[in-house]
């Protein structure tokens, strides 16, 4: 939430890729959360709270568009989204997110631009949506060959 280029990607490229390829079956997401800065964590440790009482994609839109730079802004979102503010502050308190980068067991880096990986096809950054098109066919054709 804290990096600009994830901001783009989520509002500009993630909607058309939720519905030609996440809603189809063609592929799924999974969402890593790296923080940069201690608001960007606090922001983090909001989604996935907001998540664990059922509320994530109200949560993640209101963080994406409104980008609340303070504890308080958050919580007055949580009962117009229907949290439990009590609940969320109390989760918030513990969960876990990872600061400046995020290392997976393979070796793999991720820094602070969207990152994608299918099979052995990996690439980051913000691209065009022909590019991703491309990256993810490609990496859709080389799984189903396996």
């Amino acid at each position: 939430y804290d990096c600009e280029h994830c901001r783009r990607f989520a509002l500009e490229q993630r909607p058309w890729i939720d519905e030609e390829y996440v809603a189809t079956g063609r592929i799924g997401i999974e969402r890593i959360y790296v923080a940069m800065t201690p608001l960007g964590k606090r922001q983090a440790q909001a989604a996935l709270c907001a998540a664990e009482q059922g509320k994530f994609d109200d949560m993640d839109a209101f963080l994406l568009t409104q980008t609340p730079k303070t504890d308080v802004a958050i919580w007055a979102q949580a009962p117009k989204v229907g949290l439990n503010i009590a609940m969320l502050k109390t989760c918030m308190q513990t969960m876990y997110v990872p600061d400046g980068e995020y290392q997976f067991v393979e070796n793999d880096i991720i820094s602070r631009v969207p990152a994608f990986r299918i099979g052995s096809q990996k690439w980051m950054g913000l691209e065009s949506r022909s590019v991703i098109e491309k990256n993810l066919n490609d990496a859709i054709r080389e799984a189903s060959a396996r």
